[in-house]
């Protein structure tokens, strides 16, 4: 009996073979687009949940009041994370970083390269495997390669050692040696770079001062102990409002923000002053999803 119906239902398909040939090309668009959709969806959502201390490390921006309507500001005071980490036993690593365009030269190569500089605690936060050598961020003499950048200037070399020369835009230079080179990292990371080095560099060369509250950090990130003790920080935080206004009049804030890791790349096109890489806009995913199902549903209906 089931064979006849199977049959029966080929011999129907085998006449209207036009007629089925474009539905099932329909349908097939409809469920790669949807796949599309999915995959979309799934990179976007999973910005940094690569990092093995993903919840438990949070991102602190300023917020201010334009035209009364609270704007998001990526920097923070130089001198915040210090003292949030002295003041609170419950955060484990507070790990500032701030990009500075350089001229870095190699032998007879020179390039314009953008470096990120971090405080010590940064590969102890974030999740950045090393491929060769090592890491110390409190070496102001030492230096982190990515793997693309070894490849770049080293070709098949090993980097570890190489010294590069590093000329400041204040005309300040230094010979910083290559201590490690990073293994090549997903590209839905908020956080990207080329070289890493340590922070207090940018102090010793004029371009930063850590004690000084009109001075900004291009990221601030705090990693708890005990993700329930944010809101207890969170209203810590603007106490120091008042402390950064008075040193900074042409830039005040109405107060500080803390956001979860895994937020901070969808949240990031609504950030002003941000130096971290932006994940799709919600728009164009929901968008793209809302599409899919809509094209899944027409082919379903004319079969």
């Amino acid at each position: 009996m089931l064979q006849n119906y199977i049959k029966i239902a080929f011999r129907n398909l085998w006449r209207n073979k036009l007629y089925v040939v474009i539905n099932l090309f329909g349908l097939s668009v409809a469920i790669a687009c949807a796949i599309v959709a999915y995959l979309n969806y799934d990179y976007s959502y999973s910005y940094d949940s690569f990092h093995e201390n993903a919840g438990s490390i949070y991102r602190v921006i300023g917020m201010r009041t334009i035209n009364q309507q609270e704007v998001r500001q990526g920097i923070a005071p130089l001198p915040l994370g210090p003292i949030l980490k002295d003041e609170f036993s419950s955060i484990e690593n507070a790990v500032r970083f701030e990009s500075d365009r350089s001229i870095v030269r190699y032998r007879d190569q020179v390039f314009n390269e953008n470096i990120l500089y971090c405080d010590p605690a940064f590969f102890n936060m974030f999740t950045f495997p090393l491929k060769e050598g090592s890491v110390d961020l409190n070496n102001k003499s030492g230096m982190v390669i990515s793997e693309e950048y070894a490849l770049k200037y080293f070709n098949d070399e090993s980097p570890v050692g190489k010294i590069l020369t590093v000329t400041y835009s204040n005309g300040e230079k230094r010979e910083l040696a290559i201590s490690g080179v990073t293994r090549k990292f997903q590209k839905n990371s908020s956080i990207q770079f080329d070289f890493i080095a340590p922070y207090s560099i940018l102090a010793d060369v004029g371009l930063a001062e850590f004690d000084n509250w009109s001075h900004w950090t291009g990221s601030l990130f705090i990693q708890v102990r005990e993700p329930g003790s944010v809101q207890a920080i969170q209203e810590h935080l603007q106490r120091y409002v008042a402390v950064q206004n008075s040193a900074n009049l042409k830039l005040p804030l109405s107060g500080f923000l803390i956001e979860p890791l895994r937020e901070v790349a969808l949240n990031a096109r609504g950030t002003r002053s941000n130096m971290l890489v932006s994940a799709t806009p919600p728009s164009a995913i929901i968008g793209s999803i809302v599409t899919a199902i809509l094209m899944l549903l027409m082919a379903c209906f004319n079969f």
